[in-house]
């Protein structure tokens, strides 16, 4: 196979799914699949269990490169490196499925099918839709989801890669269980090229998406266990309502116990609780004040007050929470955050007092001179604080393995020492 053969005129420098440049290594090209998601990929993203390429041999958890991709003529590659061709056997001999783990218990093996737009429906049990006064009509949900900002970026992202980047899952019935983002952004590229508004792709390039199609028999719990993994705890994670709702249903509607949401979606039985208190505190706000149609927003200022010790044994008192409930509709709490200084707040009854009886603007000024910390220059070393708290642990291996890298780390601990060392001498001894 040569240049002409694929229709191009120059190789990509970069991998159309993961952006990386293609290297001798990891991530050295491969391809050209026509047919396929990607004309080329990397080798890193040919790895990934959801891409169906033809040079993949099936084995029992998933699939294997069984020896290199041809993608020269003879026995050479387009970057002039010697590759060795795949048997013909192997790829004959291989079925187009991919084995999903849905549960602990639940492994199966999904259809990959290219399938026609006006063949799939959005799934109107969708969390995002839950708060929504039922809204199920598909274009309807359509219309909502394109408003949503990170769905803006996700069209422009798939836009860019003039495809998804991971297949849709869906149902027998062809209803996506797993990617309405990425169908309603398909939906939309497919109007826009069909009527010329791109230009540099095919009228029909969005219109028939990989996806991997789920045998009849699967269960609904199983379903909803595994997009839970998905949007609680995996790579795509909704907004913390969203989430709520979806760990209630798998409580309220199939049954789960605390200890089984635990294991099947990996986080820890305290947060679950904190959730479900948090998740029934927020309802029970939207039924008090229904012209709040910011509702969902104040989901994080019950977590706050539930997940410290404090605060809950606080809220437990009399009329506590529904005291709350009116501070945050009345906007004495500017946002979720601003509920951590309630502690602090709730020991000094005389300022406490105050904050009851003075506007949402004075409130703010009570909050914030509980917490020094959230006032002037000292707010952007909290920030600072709180990034590197939550910075990956598991990247540290990367840093530490690169000369650059490693640089910005040695920056960092001689600037925080320098940093320390100037504090002391400035503080007084009392």
């Amino acid at each position: 196979m040569n240049l002409e053969q694929i229709d191009l005129i120059e190789l990509p420098a970069t991998c159309p799914c993961c952006g990386s440049e293609f290297d001798d290594y990891e991530h050295k090209l491969r391809g050209p699949y026509k047919g396929s998601p990607y004309l080329y990929i990397c080798n890193q993203c040919w790895k990934k269990s959801f891409f169906f390429f033809p040079d993949k041999t099936r084995v029992s958890d998933g699939f294997r490169d069984p020896l290199e991709t041809l993608i020269g003529n003879g026995n050479q590659n387009l970057s002039g490196k010697v590759v060795r061709e795949v048997p013909k056997t192997a790829t004959q001999a291989m079925s187009k499925t991919m084995r999903i783990h849905l549960t602990d218990r639940l492994t199966v093996d999904a259809e990959v099918r290219f399938i026609p737009l006006n063949e799939l429906s959005l799934d109107p049990t969708n969390a995002r839709l839950r708060h929504l006064n039922g809204i199920v009509k598909d274009r309807d949900i359509e219309a909502f989801l394109l408003e949503q900002p990170e769905v803006k970026e996700l069209y422009r992202e798939i836009l860019w890669a003039k495809g998804i980047r991971e297949p849709l899952v869906v149902d027998s019935k062809g209803v996506v269980r797993e990617g309405n983002e990425r169908l309603v952004c398909l939906r939309r590229l497919s109007e826009e090229a069909h009527n010329g508004e791109i230009s540099d792709v095919s009228e029909n390039q969005f219109d028939r998406p990989q996806c991997l199609v789920l045998p009849k028999d699967i269960a609904e719990r199983d379903i909803a266990i595994y997009v839970a993994g998905i949007h609680v705890k995996g790579k795509a994670k909704w907004r913390a309502i969203n989430q709520a709702a979806y760990l209630y249903d798998l409580s309220t509607k199939y049954g789960m116990s605390h200890e089984e949401i635990r294991k099947a979606v990996g986080i820890a039985k305290k947060t679950i609780q904190t959730t479900f208190s948090s998740y029934g505190a927020t309802k029970a706000y939207a039924e008090k004040h229904p012209d709040d149609k910011k509702w969902p927003q104040k989901y994080s200022y019950y977590y706050e007050l539930f997940k410290n010790e404090k605060l809950r044994g606080w809220a437990a008192k009399n009329d506590n929470l529904q005291l709350f409930g009116e501070l945050i509709y009345r906007e004495k709490i500017p946002k979720g955050a601003y509920v951590r200084n309630f502690k602090t707040l709730i020991d000094d009854q005389e300022k406490f007092q105050k904050f009851l009886t003075v506007s949402k603007t004075e409130a703010k000024s009570i909050l914030d001179s509980v917490d020094p910390s959230q006032v002037g220059s000292l707010k952007a070393i909290v920030k600072a604080i709180d990034t590197l708290q939550k910075f990956p642990r598991a990247e540290l291996r990367t840093i530490a393995a690169d000369t650059d890298k490693w640089r910005v780390i040695e920056t960092l601990q001689k600037e925080l020492e320098s940093f320390i060392q100037d504090a002391r001498s400035m503080k007084t001894t009392p």
